[in-house]
C-alpha cells in the first residue's frame, strides 16, 4: 500500500501521520466522556492541552536520545517532526511527569486523574497499532 496519504504539491501527509491523529483524537474522546461522567471536565481539558504538547516533545526526545547518533551532525534536523520519528515511550513517560505536576498543583487525586485517562491511552494506542500495521507499511 502506499504510504502517502494524500499529497498537494509541497505538502504530503502519510497515513502514520493520519493513524496517530485518529488515535490521539479517539484517547481524547474517551477521556473526555469518563471526565465529564465524574464532573472533572474542565480540569481535564486544561490538563490536555498540556498532555499533547509534552507528550509530543516528550516522543520526540525520547526517539532522538537512542538515535542521536542520526542527528548529531545536523542537531537542527531534530527538531524536523514530520520526517518521522516519535516514540509512545517517551510520550508515557512525559504525560506521567505531566499528570504529576498537574494534579499536585490543582490538589486532585493522580489515581482518579490516571483512572480518567489511562482507558484513553489504551485504545488510542491498540487503534494505532493496528491501523498503522494495516496502512503504515
Amino acid at each position: 500500500m502506499n504510504r502517502v496519504f494524500l499529497s498537494l504539491g509541497p505538502i504530503t501527509i502519510y497515513w502514520y501521520s493520519v493513524t496517530m491523529l485518529l488515535a490521539v483524537l479517539t484517547g481524547i474522546f474517551v477521556a473526555a466522556r469518563e471526565a465529564k461522567r465524574q464532573n472533572q471536565k474542565e480540569y481535564l481539558d486544561n490538563l490536555l492541552f498540556y498532555l499533547i504538547i509534552f507528550g509530543i516533545i516528550g516522543a520526540r526526545l525520547y526517539y532522538v536520545i537512542f538515535e542521536f547518533d542520526n542527528y548529531k551532525y545536523d542537531l537542527l534536523s531534530i527538531f524536523k517532526v514530520w520526517e518521522g520519528g516519535l516514540a509512545i515511550y517517551g510520550s508515557i513517560i512525559a504525560g506521567i511527569l505531566v499528570v504529576l505536576h498537574y494534579s499536585r498543583k490543582h490538589k486532585k487525586s493522580i489515581i482518579n486523574t490516571t483512572d480518567i485517562l489511562v482507558p484513553g491511552l489504551i485504545i488510542g494506542q491498540s487503534i494505532y497499532q493496528t491501523l498503522s500495521s494495516k496502512v503504515c507499511i
